[in-house]
């Protein structure tokens, strides 16, 4: 389990792991430490809005900042598979162009234009964020995105295109992968309760229309989900929570005005 959790920071972010080599049997609970990264993440991200309020930082600056900072951690790995499958649905092509798509590494201009329109968003989304309560809901919210994306890929696996993923997938001690990620889910899930159970019922609604999506369009544009797409998945998710938690105190803001 430990060579997993080191695999898991050595894959999927930038936080470096002194003396860790790659070993096959480290895949047995790679996935069920993916929301491992997200806690990394999530406490990075507090830090970095405490030490902004702290200095009294411009709020646009800030809101950069804090986008930033997710990215850093993770050191784009995600937002890779982001544009590649961005410039897949944009090929309006057949199922195996648009994986071949997926394989290619060179960017299109359609990724370029999403991964822009991406970031304008997440950071228009993080310059709503004003309270302490909204911050961890956002920070809880990395924790819950890998843990579902883990969870899915399980779910799933039988739609899995061949690649890391499925690899990951087909090698893992199902069962104990599976609880591990449901611990990581709950302990997020009660983590957004306690900061407020209306800003984490509307992330949760949101949450599951992205999930729904996820599965409509990859198995339509791809017949399968593969790495790529979890990427994909994991920002739309991260976007989604971020604005959910905006809405939503937007709405309690309008309840207690209009009372």
């Amino acid at each position: 389990m430990i060579g997993s959790l080191a695999a898991a920071f050595s894959m999927f972010s930038k936080i470096p792991v002194p003396g860790y080599e790659w070993k096959e049997e480290d895949r047995t609970y790679l996935l069920a430490f993916f929301p491992a990264v997200g806690v990394a993440e999530g406490i990075i991200f507090v830090l970095c809005f405490a030490i902004c309020s702290l200095l009294y930082i411009n709020p646009i600056l800030e809101a950069v900042l804090l986008t930033a900072a997710t990215v850093l951690v993770t050191g784009g790995i995600h937002l890779d598979g982001f544009c590649d499958v961005h410039d897949a649905l944009a090929s309006y092509a057949g199922v195996e162009k648009r994986r071949g798509i997926l394989k290619d590494p060179n960017t299109g201009a359609f990724a370029v234009i999403h991964l822009i329109i991406y970031f304008l968003l997440l950071t228009s989304a993080y310059l709503e964020v004003q309270s302490v309560r909204q911050m961890l809901t956002v920070a809880f919210g990395f924790i819950l995105s890998r843990a579902l994306c883990g969870l899915l890929a399980f779910y799933w696996s039988s739609d899995l295109i061949d690649g890391s993923l499925a690899e990951s997938v087909r090698e893992a001690d199902r069962d104990r992968s599976v609880m591990i990620l449901g611990i990581f889910a709950a302990v997020s899930v009660c983590g957004m309760l306690l900061c407020n159970p209306f800003y984490a019922m509307t992330v949760f609604v949101g949450l599951l229309i992205c999930a729904l999506r996820y599965s409509q369009i990859c198995e339509a544009a791809f017949d399968g989900i593969n790495g790529d797409c979890s990427g994909w998945f994991l920002q739309r998710c991260e976007l989604t929570i971020a604005f959910c938690v905006v809405l939503a105190g937007y709405l309690m803001e309008l309840v207690i005005a209009w009372y």
